[in-house]
């Protein structure tokens, strides 16, 4: 009765009536009693339980009503081991206009906690590879003997711990370390000299050694320098967070795309799943026969018999799609985990999984589309900008079709200036990486109109 098996329930409700019957009960009372057997094990509580329930769903409600932001880092707290969990947590704070703070050795702690009445500070025991034991040492030194002032103050100051470089990789790679003031990538790659530094120290005040040029009793040993090396490229950053905390946390890797897709798509996931949810399931708008373009970062890619198929995430939803045998060796190559592609194709609604999915019928590269159809670069900046870096910038891309306009803004107006024809760029993912780097992937678009 427990697994719901039809052919097993009617078997046994033959042996049930004809049991009671030999009990002297009437068959019309033992179908009765059956059948309300039968309705109770569809899903069904004890009234003790019930009430349990309604009681604490009754307790949690109000708690999350009157302490929305303790009731939310308290429920990340308990799940601060899964991934999957925290996600649609951290949705449900966008929705409540609660801020969530980066985890940050210098504030955080191994739980989520908040910081103020509209902000969470993220937790460090919500970093991948950082555990228990290690951030409580963190932060019990930082709360002891003061914040760490720099990377190496706190790789000597955590010797007796002894953290492995993995563990001060996935603290960089989260964005942990970014109050030390330093770029991502000169940090990881003062990893090792860092923890080299911290070793030594330790074992001269172990032995009792004293620095030769130390004066008046004072033992401080020079730090080594920083290996300093350019920022990552912002994917790569991004991809960094993915790797630490299981999201992405300070932006998307579909942030540069969005102002193109204006254009190029019916508009972003979270709009067109809204309609979606708002529609009943033979909606015009999303019936078979209604093509549109979307456009997304490809990831969960899989193989469901001759049909492939993956997840889209344009960073505002997430959407499920499909793309049936007969397609699947024409797009097999574009479709990996990381791809950021537009697709054209219809919604369907899977009445067995209970839940809207694209067909994509044409796939293409989001960037070689973009390189296609784009007319016009469209640069904003103000009067702090380089002329000489964007000089080169664009001068590595010339000659080629997309023409360059500049807005240039002052405190007085913007100035639109049209560049000439000998600076038409060609449009590669090359010169948006290089664009995003040196002006904010805000501050840049590729038009497909004049």
């Amino acid at each position: 009765m427990g697994k719901k098996i039809p052919e097993e329930m009617a078997k046994q409700k033959d042996i049930f009536i004809q049991g009671a019957i030999d009990n002297d009960v009437k068959e019309s009372t033992a179908i009765k009693i059956f059948d309300l057997i039968e309705k109770f094990a569809g899903y069904g509580f004890n009234k003790s339980h019930s009430v349990s329930y309604a009681f604490i769903a009754y307790q949690t409600a109000w708690l999350k009503t009157h302490y929305p932001a303790q009731f939310m880092a308290a429920s990340m707290t308990a799940d601060i081991n899964n991934t999957d969990k925290i996600i649609p947590l951290k949705e449900d704070c966008t929705n409540l206009d609660i801020e969530i703070l980066p985890p940050c050795i210098n504030h955080s702690a191994y739980d989520f906690f908040v910081q103020d009445s509209e902000s969470i500070r993220y937790g460090l025991g919500a970093i991948k590879g950082i555990g228990e034991s290690a951030a409580e040492a963190m932060t019990s030194e930082r709360l002891t003997n003061g914040t760490y002032k720099d990377f190496f103050d706190f790789c000597s100051r955590l010797t007796d711990q002894k953290l492995s470089k993995r563990t001060i990789e996935a603290l960089v790679k989260s964005g942990a370390m970014d109050c030390l003031n330093e770029n991502r990538s000169t940090l990881f790659r003062s990893i090792g000299t860092g923890v080299n530094f911290a070793n030594k120290k330790a074992m001269d005040q172990k032995s009792g050694q004293n620095n030769l040029f130390s004066i008046d009793g004072d033992h401080a040993e020079t730090p080594p320098s920083l290996n300093r090396d350019k920022e990552w490229k912002l994917n790569d950053l991004l991809q960094g967070e993915f790797q630490s905390l299981g999201f992405y946390f300070s932006g998307h890797p579909f942030d540069p795309y969005r102002k193109d897709c204006i254009h190029l798509t019916k508009g972003p996931l979270i709009q067109i799943k809204a309609k979606m949810e708002k529609s009943n399931n033979g909606s015009l708008l999303f019936n078979s026969q209604n093509f549109m373009e979307i456009a997304g970062l490809v990831f969960d890619v899989k193989r469901r018999g001759n049909n492939l198929i993956f997840r889209l995430d344009d960073g505002t939803a997430i959407i499920d799609a499909i793309v049936f045998g007969e397609n699947r060796d024409r797009f097999r190559d574009l479709i990996n985990n990381n791809a950021i592609l537009h697709l054209n194709g219809s919604f369907r609604y899977d009445t067995y999984a209970d839940t809207w999915q694209f067909v994509a019928s044409e796939i293409l590269e989001l960037d070689a589309l973009i390189e296609k159809k784009a007319k016009t670069l469209l640069i904003k900046c103000n009067p702090d900008f380089d002329p000489e870096k964007l000089k080169s910038i664009l001068q590595a891309h010339t000659p080629g079709s997309c023409k360059v306009n500049v807005h240039y803004k002052t405190d007085i107006d913007v100035y639109k200036l049209k560049f000439g024809q000998e600076w038409t760029v060609k449009v590669t993912k090359e010169l948006r990486d290089r664009l995003t780097a040196e002006f904010g992937s805000g501050n840049f678009q590729f038009l497909t109109y004049h």
